[in-house]
């Protein structure tokens, strides 16, 4: 990563703003360079267009698109598809996220993973029906 090549520090980075004005950046310049929002995205992970979408054993077989929740379907490489409208995959969600690798521990490769077309963050609220 060359802070100096977008005129920030380290430091700097811990500003919201700042942050996704370098984000923006570096993300609009890997979609120029790749052509592709997955390619951009895996350029932006890794430098290049190709590591960020390869799974890794580290986070159980899955790649850096597949873990953000990659879910963009009005890109023109989605549109291009023509999905069984009427089908509906199974959504199974891991037990466990990870967001980084425990140090010195190994994790075991769950080939069963599968990460959902859209993913929820945090609990969906139940409210009880009220009596009347």
């Amino acid at each position: 990563f060359r802070l100096r090549f977008y005129g920030v520090t380290a430091s700097d980075l811990l500003n919201p703003c700042i942050n996704l004005s370098v984000f923006e950046r570096i993300l609009a310049d890997c979609y120029r360079r790749g052509g592709t929002l997955k390619r951009a995205l895996s350029c932006y992970y890794s430098g290049n267009f190709e590591t960020g979408q390869r799974p890794e054993s580290a986070f159980n077989q899955t790649s850096y698109v597949q873990r953000i929740g990659y879910v963009v379907p009005s890109t023109r490489e989605d549109r291009q598809r023509d999905p069984d409208r009427n089908a509906q995959p199974p959504v199974r969600y891991p037990a466990v996220v990870l967001r980084d690798e425990p140090a010195g521990a190994t994790a075991p490769i769950l080939t069963s993973l599968h990460y959902p077309g859209s993913v929820i963050r945090g609990a969906i609220p139940v409210i009880p029906d009220e009596e009347k």
